[in-house]
Parts: C-alpha cells; sequence; structure tokens
C-alpha cells in the first residue's frame, strides 16, 4: 500500500507531467489524424498502417510536402524555418565532417610538414596579393594536438547549434567567411605566420550571438541568456589573447567580426506568419540569399568525403 502511495506520488510529480505531456499530446493528435490520414492519401493501401514506424514515415513524407509547398507559395526568398532538431542514423552532421577534415589535414602535417609550410598564413605574400589560396588553407591546419584539441572541442560546442538554427548551406559559408576575414585582419595586423581553425570557431560565435539579438522578438528571455552565456565566452577568450602575445588575436576578432556579418546579411531573420487557418508559423526571410553555387558547397563537401572513405576501403582490400 504505500508503494502505491509513493508511486502515485511519483506520477504525479510536475516535472515528469511535463515530460510526458507533449507524448501524451503527440499521441492523442496521432490517434485523431492517423485515420484520416489513411483514408484520404492511402487508400487501397491499409498494409502500410501495421507498423507505427510506416506511419510516421508516411507522415513525415506529408509533412515535408506539406513544406515545400507552402515555401514555394510564400517566394520572395522566404520560406518556413525548420532548424534540424535530428539526423538519420549513421549519417553525420556537417560540424564532425568539418573535425575530420580537419583531423585529415592534421594527420599529412605529420606525415609530411611541408604541407604546414605551403598552406600558413603569410602575411608578406597575401598584402602583395600573391598566394591568396593562404586565407582558406590555415583554416584546416594546425600547430600541435593540443591545438587542434582545443579548436575542435570548441567546434564540437557551438557548430551543432548554429548548424541547427543556419542549416548546412548558411553554417559552412558562415565557417568559411569567418575563417578568411580572420585571416585577411590578421594579414594586416599581425605580420607573423599563423594557422588554426579558431578564427572560424569565433566566427561561429559571432554569428550565433548576431542570430539571437536580430531574433530576440521570437526567442524573448531564452535569447538574451543565449547571448550572455557565449558573450562571456567570447570576452574571456579575446582576454586570454591580449595577456598571450603567441595567440594570434586579430584572427580572433576578424572571425568574430566576419561572422557576424554573415548572420546579419545571410542568417536566418524570423518572422511569425498567420495562416487562414489561424495556425501560426516561424518564416525565415533573410536581407540575402546565398547564390546557388556556395548553396551546393555542403553536398560537395559530403560526396568527396564519401569517395575518400570508399577509396580507403577499396585500398583496405
Amino acid at each position: 500500500m504505500m508503494m502505491r502511495k509513493q508511486l502515485l506520488q511519483l506520477m504525479m510529480h510536475p516535472l515528469l507531467i511535463g515530460l510526458l505531456l507533449p507524448h501524451i499530446a503527440m499521441a492523442t493528435s496521432f490517434e485523431k489524424y492517423a485515420p484520416r490520414m489513411g483514408s484520404r492519401f492511402l487508400r487501397g493501401k491499409p498494409e502500410l498502417f501495421r507498423t507505427r514506424s510506416n506511419i510516421d514515415k508516411i507522415t513525415a513524407e506529408r509533412r515535408e510536402e506539406i513544406r515545400r509547398e507552402i515555401n514555394r507559395r510564400l517566394g520572395g526568398g522566404r520560406k518556413l524555418w525548420n532548424p534540424k532538431n535530428k539526423r538519420s542514423y549513421g549519417t553525420l552532421s556537417l560540424t564532425s565532417k568539418i573535425c575530420l577534415a580537419n583531423i585529415a589535414m592534421f594527420t599529412l602535417q605529420t606525415i609530411s610538414p611541408s604541407i604546414t609550410k605551403l598552406g600558413v598564413k603569410r602575411s608578406d605574400l597575401i598584402l602583395q596579393g600573391k598566394d591568396l589560396y593562404r586565407l582558406i588553407t590555415p583554416i584546416f591546419l594546425h600547430g600541435s594536438v593540443t591545438h587542434i584539441a582545443m579548436n575542435l572541442f570548441s567546434l564540437q560546442n557551438i557548430g551543432p547549434e548554429v548548424e541547427k538554427f543556419f542549416g548546412q548551406k548558411r553554417f559552412l559559408a558562415t565557417y568559411i567567411v569567418s575563417g578568411i576575414s580572420g585571416n585577411l585582419l590578421s594579414a594586416y595586423m599581425n605580420r607573423n605566420p599563423s594557422l588554426g581553425a579558431s578564427g572560424a570557431v569565433f566566427g561561429l560565435m559571432g554569428a550565433y550571438f548576431a542570430f539571437f539579438n536580430r531574433n530576440e522578438n521570437v526567442f524573448g528571455t531564452n535569447s538574451i541568456e543565449r547571448m550572455s552565456s557565449v558573450g562571456v565566452t567570447m570576452a574571456m577568450n579575446i582576454g586570454i589573447g591580449i595577456m598571450s602575445p603567441g595567440i594570434d588575436n586579430w584572427g580572433h576578432i576578424g572571425g568574430l567580426m566576419g561572422g557576424a556579418y554573415m548572420a546579419i546579411a545571410f542568417g536566418p531573420k524570423l518572422y511569425v506568419a498567420a495562416f487562414p487557418d489561424g495556425s501560426r508559423m516561424l518564416v525565415d526571410k533573410p536581407l540575402v540569399t546565398l547564390p546557388k553555387n556556395i548553396k551546393s558547397l555542403p553536398q560537395k563537401l559530403g560526396e568527396g568525403i564519401h569517395r575518400a572513405k570508399v577509396r580507403m576501403q577499396v585500398d583496405r582490400y
């Protein structure tokens, strides 16, 4: 009797109810609308409803059809904001792929140190308009195990959040532009050679801050909390850079500026759209949309990594 009473008290705990209510509501709405969906869209195919996974698959496909149709009707660079919270099993996020690319490059640096010499940021050459590829290559090069470990740790902390809110295309564009702007400012202000992904990581932090600043009306107090958190992190790191002569702080500041610019110009600007049926959805209307050739970069990067993996498996056998 005592155990039953304790179990009942546990079930009525507010936190537990808060965790369960969304699932209860989702199950209720699912039971309510699934038969209607089946009769309307899957007439003559009752076998598809034998498992819950099949139903989930059909509802996901239907939601995607509706989302594409709404985006088509919105037009003018506007589309429904669709942050990616989940990935299919076995797939890597773009953040993870960038981390793997950095690890692969560091392995090549270890095997052949001349790669570092060929790709490091050289201010004298950049300011003469020579070897401009050195604005990009230092983003994927590192000087030591500690250096790459710290940068990838930071990237794995901030990267998935920015990737979720921005989408892969704008995330990759922000990452690359941040790295370039960091190396460019560093070339003007710091004549010493430098390398590392920290400028690009600072750019992601700047983009994260600018995103919540621009959309504070949507996220409310949560926006202020996130801006405060990332703002303190940026201030601490810049302070450490000022006190440490070996750290290229100009690269960090340039990356921060580049990331903030990308978020303001190309990042999500959210509006609440009201539809005739009374529903409300978030619509993304950036100031500028990315060119198509830049939008295809994440897909090309994924295809390149896939080809490399296949080649490694073939060589193994």
